[in-house]
């Protein structure tokens, strides 16, 4: 039921650019290049062609000096323009609000066109269902704001921004402050997941049972580069190159004295795997395939990022940080602990 007919995934030739596979397919009496993707070098007037691609590829941070090859994707004739099509037949822009998050929304949209409203979570803002709500954000210092003040949510998900020892373009948090986040005041019940580096592996399992959590689950995220290959360029990791990425799922335990919750209908497990293959994007950013299995796991229900960013604000779910420039709350709850109080004169 909750196939998608997504047909984003293009794959790429293994010989790179069109040249090349012209070449190599003309070795084997085969005509014309194949139809998959192909991508041209950039050439600038300090590339150096002789010295090969560059490790980075398209996360290089210096393009503008570094001397190895880079590439974009080539788009000219013959392809034919690529149409983008999700969960059906129709089409829709590539540049889209719709093609952003299509593919998180149709679970719930499959559960309730089949009438299985026990197996999605009702949870409603204002009596509007979660999903034709708009993306919330409030911009804040976590570690100091009152979580308590948010209510409970069903699923929430924290890319904490740990100290991992290296040079990055954001503050970082200590052990320290991870302690003190008051985490076990958003959900009674639920699912939490936990970004974790490789010196923060231990120090999360650690927090997940501090805070109430029974680790049900490990994802992994391979990083890929421009050309779909493994990332191995030394940028992180110090014996070994890192080339994933850990996320710790954790289900939230019933309070001592507490009976067990029963299952959750609502809650759904076997739909998805514990790896997930994306490629390499900001500093820090995450696949957004992540919001999708979350999704299938959980349709509807209130969910809650910690530590967001602009890229991460999204239907569905509000986004605390301190990089979100701004504050978007729909909520009258939530914009009573917004409104700065009124001073009595």
């Amino acid at each position: 039921m909750f196939q998608s007919t997504d047909n984003r995934f293009q794959p790429l030739c293994q010989h790179i650019t069109r040249y090349d596979c012209n070449q190599a397919r003309s070795g084997l009496g085969l005509h014309g290049c194949c139809n998959r993707l192909h991508f041209k070098p950039t050439i600038y007037p300090h590339t150096n062609v002789a010295l090969g691609h560059c490790g980075y590829l398209s996360s290089c941070h210096r393009k503008s000096t570094c001397k190895y090859l880079h590439y974009e994707l080539d788009t000219s004739p013959p392809h034919e323009p690529f149409v983008w099509r999700c969960a059906g037949p129709e089409s829709y822009a590539s540049d889209s609000e719709y093609a952003r998050y299509a593919a998180c929304l149709e679970p719930t949209r499959q559960l309730e066109r089949f009438g299985l409203d026990a197996w999605l979570r009702k949870t409603h803002w204002d009596g509007v269902p979660t999903l034709s709500q708009e993306a919330q954000w409030i911009d804040c210092d976590v570690r100091t704001f009152d979580l308590s003040s948010l209510g409970k949510f069903d699923v929430i998900l924290i890319d904490p921004p740990w100290d991992i020892h290296m040079s990055l373009p954001y503050g970082t948090l200590s052990d320290e402050d991870m302690y003190a986040l008051d985490i076990p005041v958003l959900q009674d019940e639920g699912l939490l997941f936990l970004w974790v580096t490789g010196r923060a592996m231990e120090l999360g399992r650690f927090l997940l049972k501090r805070w109430g959590y029974v680790r049900v689950d490990e994802l992994i995220w391979i990083k890929t580069n421009q050309m779909d290959r493994l990332v191995r360029t030394g940028r992180t990791g110090h014996w070994l190159n890192h080339s994933k990425e850990h996320c710790l799922v954790a289900m939230r335990e019933p309070k001592k004295g507490a009976q067990a919750p029963p299952p959750c209908l609502w809650t759904h497990a076997g739909l998805n795997t514990n790896v997930m293959v994306s490629q390499t994007r900001e500093t820090s950013r995450k696949p957004d395939e992540l919001y999708t299995m979350i999704e299938r796991i959980c349709p509807g229900g209130r969910k809650l990022e910690l530590f967001g960013r602009l890229h991460n604000v999204r239907p569905g779910w509000l986004t605390l940080g301190n990089q979100l420039k701004s504050t978007q709350v729909r909520e009258p709850m939530l914009r009573r602990v917004m409104q700065p109080p009124v001073e009595n004169v």
